[in-house]
């Protein structure tokens, strides 16, 4: 089975006011952009988030008619009238109508309650229960969390003499019941100031409005009832209503207030469930509390879970929980046999590339249970459902759907077939005849075809940020739960972490359903559970990288307490780039390239890009700063894409350019919703494989690589031929005869039958460099605009007090970006400059995996001087040009690619200076690196001799990775034996020569006798490394030359 195609999209993210937000409120970044997530923007919404009380309730005088509401319930009561409180069957109507009940008759009221039977009388008002009352001699019905649909119920009512208040928060119809007061927070010109309060707030604040009557009290925060917030927030919770604004107090209240065990109900669910005496969660309440209570109304009768919460006795409560334990058990089973027959009716029926909306009936499905199989349906096939019960001549359906899909406008779109019908934009309920279902079926969907396109129907998983795996879990869980009670409109976070090394992975669980897996990234562990998501096995190997997006959470075993990962979706690395919702291309082209031009009209005017998308010629070259090649090669790659149609290659020199161009693009052009992804040699086979396949189905549109990767995967061209090309010419060592043969292959792959081609240099403007660009790619139009930075260098190679030279510089409080060419040096180096008296708030580190969000705080600190040194290993996201006024390499950058990126982030109108302070020892660690990367023809050979030696009949070894190693006996360091290992694999694999498998973490190398003799410049792998070491050793004589700014001006022009 293939991974499964979620699209990810991550949350735009706002470092301008993530800042302020971070700084006003005392907050962390990342809990800041979390806030911004959910909408909280300004630092003073962010402190009420945090800092809940009752004084952020509303009055319930808001409701444009609790005044009436209120004085006719209060002539009821002084007159002992009788009054029904008639409820709805499920968790909210039932907390609403105890809640009601046991206010009324604190106030020695002549009260009682009325719940319907779900499968005899169905939701709402119902006119035999009605008759029902008034035989009775009730004068006044109260409704809990229903009525507001019952136009003809409280028709009736009126014409018996029966008085009717109307409390519901489900969505009013055009035409409302002439009731004497409806109480509903979504009626049209409602004043209440919070939409979104369950039916069981509702009653509440119905009971708050008599209480403030009742005392004469003019403020309503003296007239809270907080002894009813456990039914609220139980109520408020298991409805799924947002937990934001007026609910995120009551259920932050409510959880504290079912903590104190005051009501036997409650205290008796706590203890059959096991969750008495801890502190409880909303997840706990809503996915363990309520489907107990729910149980009742769902199979049998509601009215045992309103006797279980309003009753004052321990052990009768405790009777009645086991009752609903044993009533959820029952319905567990009977909602997971409908849910397969479901599962069948699909698999035999159901047209999915035809119906967005997905419709069955069956009659033997319980009414009181369709609902929660719909929900799972949804969850599988991501589309709207709607399951129904047929009972004779008539049916009961419900319908659950996706965010995109209002399912109550749909309804109202098919009113014609129903008999009745209410709900949300989520979740609703519908009667209708038998005979009518197939015409309800087709008009269903054919709404749902203007409403809904294929794309809706691909399954969305929200990403909150992006974030390295290291030891800060601990500080990112209790930021997370800072941000408690979780529920609707105020979900779990959810994070994406990438490029995570597979350790172990095994179904668990009954059936083994579940992915229970390990992962590594930087010698730091981490494991990670997956509901539901052991079908991943079949793709899964061990050793692989794969994204994931995941919520935290503290696993507690055997008494100790470890952070993990509970999986959303897992897919292979780097086959998927987090996206954001893109807009329409043709009104937002300029929003590409920020950093050059403003308008669609001057981004067509430029006259490269002109040249190109006009097609007046095939091929275009174009001398630019590296900052506006970048953007032009996004915005042609976009241009492409989204107008165009086709895809995109971009090709670099070597390896080491790709990483962070990748990643830099993937931060553009995710934002218009165009993947991004790469691929060099030092993948292992299986990556390469996903990455390619990726890019052949368009999943990914825009690939970042080397000529050789192409050429070894697109071995007819037949992918490329389509495809715009970019030549991306970075160092200047590309664009010199010596180094020609990166312009080269990138000429033959330009060959004459394809469409588009640009060529962009960015380092050079020199006639020579671009007539070769000319000549060697035939590009009739060149352009070029480069201007040098007004930067000096100051020339400190080799001195022996680095230390203090640095020292007196960051003591300057100027600011600094001090590169450090291993991740493992920044501590190192930050932790001594502290010792000697830097404060070390004003020093970051930023390396590893760190995400642009958090380098573009690190930037937005810089600029607001909250920071002044930046030590790095890697260069940083986003407007970096210009932002430092010193700029210090302590260790040797890898190639003259390196050293003009971050050369580039000195401030030049203000005359920034380039710092170097590597010496001979710095250069050469960077060699050792490169020839584990991409080891020589020698040390390949000794590798190949080491590991037939671990075979007696020289044909194969087994092992696990540790074990083999252990046993090959070359010169090197562990870290460099192990890649050095890595890239003999690599290369052996692409000869031909090795036959690598792998089960679990044990590896099998069978050596391959193909009769031939091979050439080891026939591996891309091999290939890839020459030139990166070819690269090195260009910087390499420039780096220590003792005339070294003079051969950097002769380079540039």
């Amino acid at each position: 089975m293939p991974p499964s195609r979620k699209r990810w999209i991550l949350a735009p993210y706002d470092c301008q006011l993530q800042f302020e937000i971070s700084q006003k409120v005392k907050i962390s970044p990342l809990l800041a952009q979390i806030c911004i997530n959910r909408g909280i923007t300004s630092p003073e919404d962010v402190e009420n988030f945090f800092h809940v009380n009752p004084s952020q309730l509303h009055s319930s005088f808001s409701f444009n008619k609790m005044e009436q509401a209120v004085t006719c319930m209060e002539e009821a009561i002084a007159n002992q009238e009788k009054i029904l409180i008639y409820g709805d069957y499920d968790v909210d109507g039932v907390t609403g109508t105890s809640l009601l009940y046991l206010y009324l008759k604190s106030r020695q009221a002549r009260v009682s309650y009325y719940i319907p039977d779900r499968k005899e009388e169905g939701y709402g008002l119902n006119e035999e229960a009605v008759y029902w009352a008034s035989r009775e001699k009730f004068s006044l019905i109260v409704t809990v969390d229903c009525g507001i649909s019952s136009v003809r119920e409280t028709e009736l009512a009126n014409s018996l003499g029966l008085k009717i208040i109307i409390t519901d928060h489900h969505q009013p119809p055009e035409i409302l019941p002439a009731a004497l007061a409806i109480i509903n927070p979504k009626v049209k010109a409602s004043k209440y100031p919070f939409p979104h309060l369950a039916g069981v707030g509702v009653a509440w604040k119905l009971a708050q409005g008599l209480e403030m009557h009742r005392e004469k009290k003019e403020n309503h925060e003296d007239a809270i009832l907080k002894e009813f917030l456990d039914l609220v927030c139980l109520g408020t919770i298991a409805d799924v209503v947002p937990l934001t604004g007026e609910n995120r107090v009551i259920v932050a209240l409510g959880l504290k207030k079912m903590m104190e065990g005051q009501r036997p109900g409650i205290q008796a669910l706590l203890s059959v469930t096991g969750l008495d005496n801890k502190p409880v969660t909303a997840g706990q309440v809503g996915f363990i509390l309520a489907p107990r209570l729910n149980a009742a109304g769902r199979l049998s009768s509601a009215r045992l879970a309103v006797e279980l919460l309003t009753s004052s006795l321990a052990s009768e409560s405790l009777e009645r929980a086991l009752v609903l334990d044993k009533e959820n058990t029952l319905r567990q089973a009977v909602e997971g046999e409908i849910f397969q027959q479901a599962l069948h009716m699909i698999d035999e029926t159901v047209d999915l590339e035809e119906d967005y909306v997905i419709v069955l009936a069956a009659p033997e499905w319980h009414a009181g249970v369709i609902g929660i199989a719909a929900s799972r349906l949804v969850e599988k096939y991501h589309r709207p459902v709607v399951l129904i019960a047929i009972e004779g001549e008539l049916a009961k359906g419900s319908a659950r759907s996706i965010e995109c899909f209002d399912i109550f406008l749909a309804l109202r779109s098919c009113q014609e077939w129903l008999v009745q019908f209410g709900g949300h934009r989520l979740a609703a309920g519908i009667k209708l005849k038998e005979e009518n279902i197939a015409a309800f079926r087709k008009a269903i969907n054919t709404f749902a075809r203007t409403v809904l396109s294929k794309d809706h129907l691909i399954p969305v998983v929200k990403i909150d940020l992006e974030l390295d795996l290291n030891t800060n879990e601990q500080y990112y869980i209790n930021d997370i739960e800072r941000l408690a009670p979780f529920g609707a409109g105020n979900p779990l976070p959810v994070l994406a972490f990438r490029n995570l090394k597979i350790v172990e992975a095994k179904g668990v669980g009954v059936g083994a359903p579940h992915l229970k897996v390990k992962f590594e990234s930087g010698g730091h562990f981490l494991d990670g559970i997956g509901f539901n998501l052991s079908h991943h096995l079949s793709w899964i190997t061990i050793g692989s990288k794969v994204d994931v997006a995941v919520t935290l959470e503290r696993n507690l075993w055997n008494g100790c307490e470890k952070i993990q990962f509970v999986l959303k979706d897992i897919q292979p690395h780097p086959v998927l780039i987090s996206l954001s919702p893109a807009p329409d291309f043709d009104q937002e082209k300029g929003m590409v390239i920020p950093g050059i031009r403003a308008d669609k009209e001057e981004n067509e005017d430029h006259p490269a890009f002109s040249a190109l998308i006009n097609r007046r010629t095939p091929r275009v070259s174009m001398a630019l700063p590296l900052k506006e090649g970048r953007f032009l090669w996004y915005h042609a790659a976009a241009y492409n894409c989204r107008v165009g149609k086709s895809k995109t290659i971009i090709l670099f020199s070597c390896p080491s350019q790709l990483g962070s161009e990748y990643a830099l693009a993937a931060l553009h052009l995710g934002k218009l919703g165009i993947s991004v992804g790469w691929a060099d040699s030092r993948m292992a086979q299986e990556e390469k494989d996903q990455v390619w396949d990726a890019f052949t189905k368009g999943w990914i549109r825009v690939l970042f690589t080397t000529p050789e990767y192409l050429e070894a995967q697109d071995h007819d061209g037949s992918e490329r031929a389509d495809a715009l090309i970019v030549v991306a010419i970075v160092d200047p060592f590309d664009s010199l005869l010596s180094g020609g043969e990166f312009m080269e292959r990138c000429h033959e792959i330009l060959r004459p039958g394809l469409t588009k081609g640009l060529v962009i240099t960015t380092v050079s403007e020199k006639k020579n460099h671009l007539s070769l660009l000319e000549k060697t790619f035939n590009c009739p139009d060149t352009y070029s605009d480069i201007k040098q930075a007004r930067t000096s260098l100051v020339d400190g190679r080799g001195m022996r007090n680095r230390e203090e030279y640095l020292l007196d510089l960051l003591q300057k409080e100027e600011s600094c970006l001090v590169y450090l060419s291993l991740p493992s040096h920044v501590e190192e180096l930050m932790s001594g400059m502290s010792r000697l008296g830097i404060r070390p708030e004003s020093m970051t580190g930023c390396y590893g995996d760190q995400m642009p969000w958090q380098h573009q705080m690190v930037m937005k600190k810089i600029q607001k001087k909250v920071l002044r040194t930046v030590v790095t290993t890697r260069h940083l996201y986003g407007e970096t040009d210009g932002l430092f006024d010193h700029v210090i390499f302590y260790h040797s950058p890898r190639n003259m690619f390196d050293f003009f990126r971050f050369a580039g982030c000195g401030n030049g109108e203000k005359g920034a200076q380039i710092h170097l302070l590597y010496n001979t020892h710095d250069v050469a660690a960077i060699n050792d690196v490169l020839q584990a990367d991409f080891p020589d023809r020698d040390l390949l050979g000794k590798i190949y001799k080491g590991i037939k030696a671990l075979s007696p009949y020289g044909r194969q070894v087994s092992g696990t990775k540790e074990e083999i190693l252990q046993r090959l006996k070359i010169d090197q360091d562990p870290c460099r034996k192990e890649r050095a290992f890595d890239a003999w694999l690599s290369t052996m694999s692409e000869l031909g020569l090795l036959k690598v498998s792998r089960q679990g973490n044990r590896f099998c190398l069978e050596f391959i006798n193909n009769g031939n003799k091979c050439r080891l410049e026939d591996s891309f792998r091999y290939r890839e490394g020459l030139r990166e070491k070819k690269a090195f050793d260009f910087w390499h004589h420039i780096a220590l030359s003792p005339q070294l700014d003079q051969e950097i001006f002769d380079l540039l022009g």
